[in-house]
C-alpha cells in the first residue's frame, strides 16, 4: 500500500508548476530579497522543479533509486535566506518527505530518519509540510522498532494538525461572509 504522500506527488508537482511563475505581490513584499537574491531564488527554484519532475517520472518508471538520486540533489538546493515561506521551500521540504519515503520503501528506515530529521530542521513550527514529516518519521521510527521515538513522532505530527486546524477555524471566521 502506497502512503498518501507517493500518490499526491502528480497532483503536488502541478500546484507547484502553476504556482511557480507567479510569486504574489505579498510574499514578494515579505521577503524584502535583493535583485540578486531574488534571481538566486528564481535559479535554485527551476532547479528544485526540474529535479522534482524527474524525480516523479522515475519514480513512476519504476527507477527508484534513480528517483533518489534526483531527490537528494533537489533537497541539497540552497535556497536564499528570507524566502523559507515561497514555494521553493515547500517544494523541498515535500521532497524530504518523498525522499524518506522512498528510503522506507526500500528498508533503509536509520536513513529514512536522517533525512526526515534534515527536513524538519528546515521547516516551520506549524506547517502542513511539516506535519507530513513528522508523520513519515513517526513510522521509520515504527519500522525500527522504535517505539518511543515513533509514538513523540506521531504526537507532535498530532499537536502540529491541532494547531493547523485552529488556525483554519480562526481564518474561517475572519473572513467575509460571502452573500448570495
Amino acid at each position: 500500500m502506497r502512503s498518501i504522500l507517493l500518490k499526491t506527488l502528480p497532483v503536488f508537482a502541478a500546484i507547484i508548476f502553476i504556482l511557480a511563475p507567479s510569486l504574489s505581490a505579498q510574499e514578494q513584499k515579505s521577503a524584502k530579497l535583493s535583485k540578486e537574491d531574488e534571481k538566486k531564488y528564481e535559479l535554485a527554484f527551476e532547479a528544485a522543479l526540474i529535479h522534482h519532475e524527474k524525480a516523479a517520472l522515475l519514480y513512476n518508471d519504476k527507477k527508484v533509486d534513480e528517483a533518489m538520486k534526483q531527490l537528494e540533489s533537489l533537497v541539497s538546493i540552497s535556497f536564499p535566506k528570507g524566502t523559507e515561506n515561497r514555494d521553493g521551500r515547500r517544494l523541498q521540504l515535500y521532497s524530504y518527505g518523498f525522499l524518506a519515503e522512498l528510503q522506507i520503501e526500500k528498508k533503509h528506515f536509520d536513513k529514512a530518519v536522517e533525512t526526515l530529521n534534515a527536513g524538519i530542521k528546515l521547516a516551520p513550527d506549524v506547517a502542513t509540510e511539516t506535519y507530513q514529516l513528522y508523520m513519515t518519521l513517526g513510522h521509520a521510527y515504527k519500522n525500527l522498532k522504535k517505539t518511543n521515538d515513533a509514538l513523540k513522532a506521531f504526537e507532535k505530527a498530532q499537536k502540529i494538525n491541532e494547531a493547523l486546524q485552529k488556525l483554519e477555524e480562526a481564518e474561517k471566521k475572519n473572513k467575509p461572509q460571502e452573500t448570495k
